[in-house]
């Protein structure tokens, strides 16, 4: 997956995460105080020696508290959380994405059933770690905070390394999830159900190139986007309606009637490197 591909997907996350979490209220449990003391029990855990830990702002997908991430991962700078994104295995990234969305949709349709720090979502998942190679990870994701709906605002990511990762090495990623240490069948079930539903934005390269140029012009004509491309009316014709379909699939919240509209959104959540009018 090319840099451009791979930050379309991760802009396609945030666009989802923007989507279901609009009416997400203030944290009222676990209080401030409560998660300093787990950030203070954790930093003495002589466990967490060999682990790294992250808190995710569900909203805003910022982290806003990290354990021991330079230890471990491979990165420069200021930690955030595109940087984690980019050292996940870029084979892997697509599917984890899902089950993220996934996880995410689950615990939202749920919410009357979930317990700060009494829940786990488990994965595995390939991360390149401190020395430049890829290790499978099992990463343990744990609610923190709600709001007064019990939505869930803040959750705790745990990640334990498990072993190098070995070349050419295709393995489906595996996840499941629990309550109070013992795996819950039928809400791994319903995640996984989620997870083939949803349809990531992926276009092909023909497909790429209009939209493009739509984005260059947005009132062009399917003739003069022909003309521009060097194709045939019809061909662009079909192409849109491809387009069209799989943005219906990729953002089904929202009710695309044109191409155009397909575009104007993608400008709005910064899937192109420069919008013009």
């Amino acid at each position: 997956m090319n840099p451009l591909a791979l930050g379309k997907v991760i802009i396609q996350n945030y666009s989802f995460m923007r989507t279901l979490t609009h009416k997400l209220g203030v944290p009222v449990r676990l209080t401030e105080g409560e998660c300093q003391k787990v950030f203070r029990d954790l930093k003495a855990d002589r466990m967490m020696a060999q682990k790294f830990a992250l808190v995710i702002d569900v909203k805003t997908q910022k982290i806003i508290w990290h354990l021991n991430t330079e230890k471990f991962l491979n990165y420069k700078g200021v930690f955030a959380t595109e940087k984690f994104f980019l050292s996940i295995h870029t084979d892997f990234l697509v599917d984890f994405l899902k089950w993220v969305q996934a996880n995410y949709i689950f615990v939202y349709q749920n919410s009357h059933v979930l317990d700060p720090l009494n829940q786990c979502s488990r994965l595995t998942v390939p991360l390149k770690l401190y020395d430049n190679k890829y290790h499978w990870v099992l990463q343990e994701v744990t609610p923190l905070q709600v709001d007064a709906s019990n939505n869930l605002v803040t959750h705790l990511n745990v990640y334990t390394a498990l072993r190098p990762m070995e070349e050419g090495e295709k393995v489906q990623i595996v996840g499941r999830l629990y309550n109070n240490g013992f795996e819950v069948k039928d809400w791994t079930k319903s995640v996984w159900k989620e997870f083939f539903t949803i349809r990531p934005f992926e276009l092909t390269p023909e497909q790429s190139r209009i939209v493009e140029t739509l984005n260059k012009n947005i009132k062009l004509s399917n003739i003069k986007i022909a003309q521009a491309l060097g194709k045939q009316k019809n061909t662009i014709d079909v192409q849109n309606k491809q387009i069209l379909a799989r943005a219906r699939d990729a953002y089904p919240n929202h009710l695309f009637e044109t191409i155009k509209e397909v575009v104007r959104f993608l400008r709005n959540i910064g899937y192109f490197e420069e919008a013009k009018e």
